[in-house]
């Protein structure tokens, strides 16, 4: 038997080479090149070397490996010096040979090529993401150095007052507070957080406070290098804290001048009405830290500060603004009724504008108000004020959204929403209300992106989770919603809002004992337990519309807003679900009476009552329009098709409804026990996809549940 040809080229290719000498030559060399790079690595920095010489050494050692290959196999040194190789050797040998050092130098050089189109392509997408225009900056949060870590309010409040005096200047791009103070936990590195926040400079800084003495260091970092182009100290005595963020302002404009050129950046005069007396300053920064935390204590909190601000500086606008926000946000967040909030916070919000007419934080905190008073017009008209006064205010466009929204003009909603983000990415609150907003419009994959991308950088947000949970509730992704709230419960535990949550939850995924169970860790008599005991009087075998559950909607008849009239909502489903119409009729004929807008809530309450024999209920005409307008959300809304299928339910297009009602349940819709109980689908009720369709639905449900782990 003949022996294979391969391995007999091989063998007289490896002759050939050693022949000629290049095996030597190449061991040789990768020998003296590590030698050399060993010694380059030892030498250079001492010798005050730039890092590129040894990047350029490495590439010439690299290089010269297939030169000395090909030089070695036409080549060979001896005796008499260079001399030309001209033995023949075997015809195939010699041609594979030469294949080897021709493959190794061309596999060599694609590696290399491969190497710096990747960093040039690196480094090309790094410029254009650090192409942020000159005039912008972020402000970080300063850090507390004191001996005790007891300033840590005052460090964040200064960093936020330079932020805001920096805002003013129409020459500059600041990143809003939220975002940049946001990224300071996340451990990015000066580029990154120059990436994210799509800003040039960042200034950061340190606060130290030793008994009245204050000292407060600022650094200024060019986010393209990622080196210190500028820093100062200051120390004063506390009693000169507003001169001292004089001071720091006008010596961070003064240089930002000196590096960006052209507009000047003149120190700007606070027309804003901001306190002289330093501890009304300091309590209202601290009120506003709690502000934000928008929590049962942070809110009763701030208040406190709030008022001390105002106590010692009666002409302070910002803090009686601080003072009606708080107020308000207790309202919206069911902390207080929301009457008695409206009249803690009116005077508050009245002098605020009266104090300082063109302070734009003042005119939203009057927007605010009119807005959960129910005067939608005059709300915009404030909001919408406040914007133009201030276009960096973040808190303005994102309460006019929600005016838009109640008013039935999703688009425009939308669209203030991004304007919103856009002055402020990383806001946990802006972000969900975007997210809400796209998901009524079907877009839940840009939903999901708007939540992952804030989650990244602030994993542990419970408003955010909370949201992300909701979303996931009207995609019909129920065992997500539960892994969700759990993390929601984990990251604030015991927070009521976030109980109700894990409830609903539960009873979706027909968890109704569990349920049960958590109610008693809700406060006695509050907004949000009465809206947890109407949850499970709906979800519970049989239904039941309980004593209970009257009981404390005796209590809301004086209430007005939108949690009180939620709450009256779940109650006529209680009472629809457990046969008792009537009860059901009163409930919502009470709630068509209250002025309200063209929102969700709004169409499910007039929509209702039509379909119980309330107002309406022959005007086909208006439900074939509401349910255009419904459709025109998109296709993808849960929320959408099931108020379509609904409207047109009643204006008799029942193949047109069942489609949408389809449309509702292809897209995530689970709720077969409000879809079986509910009057508006009498019609659909007669058809067999209609069963069907609840078959469905509870099939999904028993599939999440066991995917949930209940």
């Amino acid at each position: 038997m003949n022996r294979p040809a391969s391995p007999s080229l091989l063998s007289d290719a490896w002759t050939e080479l050693r022949r000629r000498k290049v095996v030597r030559a190449a061991g040789a060399y990768a020998v003296t090149a590590f030698v050399v790079l060993q010694l380059a690595e030892i030498t250079f920095e001492p010798l005050g070397l730039p890092p590129r010489a040894l990047t350029w050494t490495i590439l010439a050692a690299i290089l010269g490996f297939p030169l000395v290959l090909v030089v070695s196999w036409y080549f060979d040194l001896g005796p008499r010096g260079m001399t030309r190789d001209r033995n023949r050797a075997q015809r195939a040998g010699a041609v594979f040979a030469m294949l080897l050092v021709l493959l190794t130098t061309a596999g060599l050089g694609l590696w290399l090529v491969g190497i710096y189109e990747r960093e040039d392509a690196g480094a090309a997408a790094s410029t254009a993401a650090h192409d942020a225009p000159d005039n912008s900056v972020a402000v970080l949060p300063f850090d507390d150095m004191s001996a005790e870590r007891d300033q840590s309010y005052l460090a964040e409040g200064i960093a936020e007052e330079l932020l805001d005096r920096l805002a003013q200047n129409r020459a500059l791009r600041v990143a809003a507070r939220t975002s940049s103070f946001a990224l300071r936990a996340q451990g990015l590195d000066a580029r990154q957080m120059g990436e994210t926040l799509g800003v040039r400079w960042l200034l950061e800084g340190s606060v130290r406070k030793a008994g009245s003495r204050l000292r407060i260091t600022a650094q200024l970092i060019d986010t393209r290098s990622g080196f210190h182009q500028w820093s100062q100290t200051y120390e004063r005595d506390d009693g000169d804290l507003f001169a001292l963020q004089d001071e720091v302002s006008e010596a961070i404009a003064a240089t930002l001048n000196g590096l960006i050129g052209g507009e000047a950046l003149a120190a700007v005069e606070d027309s804003r009405a901001l306190s002289s007396d330093p501890a009304a300053l300091q309590a209202f920064l601290a009120g506003r830290q709690q502000w934000r935390l928008r929590t049962a204590a942070g809110l009763a909190a701030a208040i406190e500060l709030f008022r001390e601000a105002v106590e010692r500086d009666a002409e302070f606008a910002r803090a009686w603004s601080g003072l009606a926000d708080a107020y308000l946000l207790q309202a919206n967040y069911g902390f207080r009724p929301v009457q008695e909030a409206l009249a803690l916070a009116e005077p508050a919000a009245v002098r605020a504008v009266s104090l300082a007419p063109d302070l734009g934080e003042a005119w939203a905190s009057l927007g605010l108000l009119r807005s959960i008073a129910g005067q939608l017009e005059a709300a915009e008209r404030s909001l919408r004020e406040a914007m133009r006064l201030d276009p960096r205010y973040e808190m303005a466009p994102m309460w006019l959204a929600d005016v838009l929204g109640r008013g039935g003009r999703f688009d425009a909603q939308l669209d203030v929403l991004r304007q919103a983000q856009a002055l402020n990415p990383l806001e946990p609150i802006i972000g969900g209300n975007l997210a809400q907003s796209l998901a009524l419009h079907g877009r839940f994959e840009e939903a999901e992106a708007v939540l992952q991308r804030l989650l990244a950088v602030t994993p542990e947000s419970t408003p955010l989770l909370r949201t992300a949970a909701d979303i996931a509730l009207q995609r019909g992704q129920l065992a997500r919603a539960w892994e969700l709230a759990e993390r929601a419960e984990a990251s604030d535990p015991g927070a009521p809002a976030t109980l109700e949550t894990r409830i609903h939850v539960l009873l979706l995924l027909g968890a109704a004992d569990r349920a049960e169970q958590l109610l008693a860790a809700l406060p006695q008599g509050s907004l949000r337990r009465l809206a947890a005991r109407q949850w499970t009087a709906l979800y519970a075998d049989p239904p039941r519309w309980l004593p209970e559950v009257r009981e404390g909607l005796a209590g809301l008849e004086a209430e007005r807003g939108e949690e009180a009239r939620f709450l009256r909502l779940l109650s006529a489903w209680a009472a629809l679900v457990s046969g008792e119409r009537e009860a059901a009729r009163r409930q919502l004929q009470g709630l068509a009476d209250q002025p309200g807008g063209a929102d969700p809530q709004h169409f499910e309450i007039t929509s209702l009552l039509a379909a119980l024999g309330g107002d309406g209920a022959s005007d086909s005409a208006r439900w074939c329009e509401e349910a255009a307008r419904w459709q025109q959300l998109g296709s993808g809304s849960t929320k959408g098709q099931v108020a379509a299928a609904a409207a047109l339910s009643l204006c008799g297009e029942s193949d047109p409804a069942m489609l949408a009602l389809e449309r509702a349940v292809a897209a995530g819709f689970s709720d077969a026990r409000q879809a079986a109980a509910d009057p508006r689908f009498a019609a659909l009720r007669k058809t067999p996809r209609f069963a069907e369709l609840l078959a469905q639905m509870r099939e999904r449900v028993a599939a999440e549940r066991e995917q949930a782990g209940l």
